[in-house]
């Protein structure tokens, strides 16, 4: 069979960086791994051909016999319209991913045929199946599969030039159990993990293929500290070989701070951030969604201080909306974050996903407003508890203005560069060609690009790195271009729940961020 797999278009979001993609000579952040551990399951009997949209167009014309599209909730709506499009001109469409695993009953509809679950077992099982002509419409994994049988993904089908930077994941599962959580309701509380040599395996494929950044995409690296403490040791060795070429990015809990030993490893393996959820600075809030990781913690400020000090930059998750909030909590977490010194903050509004305990607890308090479509940035599904909706939208908008306000952001980067730390990061003894471009088209962005404010705010920040910490100019330029799209995606949120609440509250302000993204 020749078979198309097709990853739908992503709507903007913090984590996409759409914005500076053009400026770094790229078309996308990142790639997703599931199409690729797909086409690595395929017999090689099977053709396969995999289309990212958020990189390439897809040609609905093109000659094959079964079409796959995998999802996430934010893809959707995309999903169901590329879905409606192929069966339009008879082709067999596939649905996976978490969205149909979510909601089996809003994707059935728009798909011949529905995989719930991992795909590892339920794949091979259906071509074979189709083949016979015997398929059924749904094909769900009823168990946990174990990954250190899964085959390294085809990077290869990747248009890997078009991306910032590589995926790859050695865990899944996550051993908390945070209320609003998915990741636990799919993929189980117990960790499980490849081998450092599987791993390897992967890394070695990307490394070939040109890939010097890569994301380690796991629910919580960190979930079994063992086995993480042992495949940072064989990165670090394989890291050293390169001339420590590859930078890492993950996610981590709250308690990567507790542990010395394993803050030494991912800062010698030359992990140069971590995504760290750490939601509220308010402890009623954390408890509430029962994310113990954090309340645990004498002072989650320390803790993120203490990650910075071993030269990695904390990417931080935030959250507003519990039920413990009420309309001081904008100003709290504000607060919180320019003490922590934190540039990068993805802050969103709580979300009820299907078949969490959360979504499950609001639906029998009759607190859930809307279908869940994913949306994690302008919209919420959920009635508040102690503010109206309205004040919640427009206390969320007002946290984001001021996230990303020139100066605030200025002075959490300038405190974050300039700080006294335990160690600096570990830098690659020779820097890529796509490195040093892409450094040189930021620089010319920043020496060129924006207008007389944008100019000021950049020279702000450099001037202050150059004169306290000049060895982290990189590190800067890195902040001060990754702003721009912050600066303008907050621009577009407030543009869509200005919309929903059907007034503006400062319309020229608005104007001005509508120019902006025009």
């Amino acid at each position: 069979m020749r078979i198309l797999l097709v990853n739908p278009k992503f709507p903007e979001s913090f984590w996409g960086l759409n914005r500076i993609q053009s400026i770094a000579g790229k078309r996308y952040v990142m790639p997703t791994l599931a199409l690729p551990t797909i086409a690595a399951l395929t017999p090689a009997e099977h053709g396969v051909i995999l289309v990212d949209e958020n990189v390439e167009e897809i040609d609905f014309d093109l000659p094959c016999d079964l079409v796959g599209v995998s999802c996430m909730g934010v893809q959707g709506l995309r999903a169901f319209e590329i879905a409606k499009a192929f069966r339009a001109r008879g082709k067999t469409v596939v649905m996976g991913g978490s969205f149909p695993t979510l909601t089996p009953e809003m994707c059935r509809p728009h798909a011949d045929v529905l995989f719930v679950g991992e795909a590892e077992r339920t794949w091979p099982k259906f071509l074979d199946d189709f083949a016979r002509g015997e398929w059924t419409d749904v094909y769900e994994e009823q168990e946990k599969v174990d990954i250190e049988k899964s085959p390294v993904p085809r990077y290869d089908l990747l248009k890997m030039d078009r991306y910032f930077s590589q995926a790859v994941q050695f865990s899944r599962g996550c051993p908390y159990e945070c209320e609003f959580c998915d990741i636990i309701v799919m993929l189980g509380r117990k960790p499980r993990s490849k081998t450092p040599l599987q791993f390897l395996e992967e890394v070695e494929e990307i490394y070939r293929l040109g890939g010097r950044r890569i994301f380690l995409v796991d629910d919580n690296f960190i979930g079994h500290k063992n086995k993480a403490k042992e495949l940072l040791a064989a990165i670090r060795d394989w890291n050293a070989t390169k001339g420590f070429a590859v930078s890492f990015t993950t996610e981590t809990s709250l308690n990567v701070a507790d542990d010395d030993e394993l803050l030494q490893l991912l800062r010698d393996a030359r992990f140069v951030r971590l995504f760290i959820g750490i939601e509220s600075p308010r402890r009623e809030s954390l408890e509430e969604a029962k994310k113990y990781a954090n309340t645990t913690r004498p002072s989650i400020l320390a803790q993120v201080h203490k990650v910075q000090s071993f030269g990695i930059l904390v990417m931080a998750g935030m959250i507003v909306g519990f039920d413990n909030d009420d309309a001081s909590i904008f100003d709290e977490q504000q607060t919180f974050l320019q003490s922590a010194r934190i540039p990068q903050v993805m802050c969103g509004m709580l979300q009820a996903f299907p078949r969490t305990p959360l979504f499950e607890r609001l639906e029998r308090e009759g607190r859930l407003s809307g279908e869940f479509m994913g949306d994690l940035f302008f919209a919420t599904n959920i009635i508040p508890k102690q503010m109206t909706k309205e004040a919640l939208l427009r206390g969320y908008l007002g946290l984001l203005r001021n996230l990303y306000d020139y100066d605030l952001y200025a002075e959490r980067t300038i405190t974050y560069l300039t700080a006294n730390r335990k160690l600096e990061p570990v830098q690659a003894k020779r820097k890529s060609r796509d490195e040093i471009q892409t450094l040189g088209r930021f620089l010319l962005f920043i020496l060129c690009g924006g207008d007389a404010e944008r100019r000021r705010f950049s020279r702000r920040i450099l001037w202050a790195t150059l004169r306290a910490k000049p060895n982290r100019l990189p590190d800067a330029i890195y902040l001060v271009v990754v702003h721009k799209h912050f600066y303008e995606f907050v621009g577009q949120c407030a543009i869509s729940i200005e919309k929903e609440l059907g007034q503006c509250v400062d319309v020229g302000w608005l104007e001005t961020q509508a120019g902006a993204i025009a």
